[in-house]
């Protein structure tokens, strides 16, 4: 009708109508969280299925291969050998202090433990397993280092890779900053472990990459982070 003027809502009505906006917000909220975790989870189980193929693959050494499963048992078992027991301490502060210096969102994530752990350089977040062995801590230095030290625009070639994609290069720098900034000092036991996590991106490496590799997961690789520790001041460890 020319001239009729629309009734406003009532104030209960307006109330009514906010608190159903907010509820549908709220379950469109929680329906993406869901999203996001399960997402995650099939990820998890996904890498958890190609772990054994990864290691057949990549490491073709037996002691090798029986090295990193005794490895990701320790880690599924939560388990802490007795001559790290006094570091956990040591390496929990590092992490909080390095992610805290960097502002980088750290998520614990038991379903990390002897698989893989995440790292998404542009949200400044990762998600890490809980710190119970060097592994772990390693896993967790390696992690905030892909946010700390990403390969430049012009190194940075994704490969596919176990259904998803790698990058060599950020993964030689990622560990080479772990190798710099472990504590409190690096060791064969360390360089060890830096050394199945590499072996298993050499058949995606370019040859330039494959040589890097080779000499920094050799014992030769071992000496040479250790003397550039020692040439830096910092402790160390045979």
């Amino acid at each position: 009708m020319d001239g009729a003027t629309t009734a406003r809502p009532s104030p209960w009505m307006r109330d009514y109508l906010r608190r159903l906006d907010r509820d549908r917000r709220q379950r469109e909220h929680e329906a993406a969280l869901r999203a996001i975790r399960e997402r995650g989870a099939a990820r998890r189980r996904r890498e958890d299925a190609s772990h054994r193929l990864d290691i057949e693959r990549a490491d073709r050494s037996k002691l090798a291969a029986a090295q990193r499963y005794h490895w990701l048992h320790l880690e599924r078992a939560e388990a802490t050998l007795p001559d790290e027991v006094e570091l956990l301490p040591i390496w929990e502060r590092d992490i909080t202090e390095t992610a805290r210096r960097l502002g980088i969102e750290v998520c614990v994530v038991p379903d990390c433990a002897g698989t893989n752990a995440s790292a998404w350089a542009s949200l400044r977040r990762v998600e890490i397993p809980p710190i119970r062995s060097s592994w772990s801590y390693c896993a967790a230095r390696h992690e905030l280092a892909h946010v700390e030290r990403p390969c430049d625009r012009q190194s940075h070639k994704r490969r596919a890779m176990w259904g998803g994609w790698i990058c060599v290069r950020c993964e030689l720098n990622a560990w080479l900053r772990v190798t710099e900034a472990a504590v409190p000092s690096w060791t064969k036991r360390n360089h060890a472990l830096m050394a199945q996590a590499l072996r298993t991106y050499r058949y995606y490496a370019t040859a330039d990459e494959q040589l890097e590799i080779d000499r920094l997961t050799s014992s030769l690789g071992f000496a040479q982070v250790v003397l550039d520790r020692l040439r830096q001041g910092k402790d160390i460890a045979s």
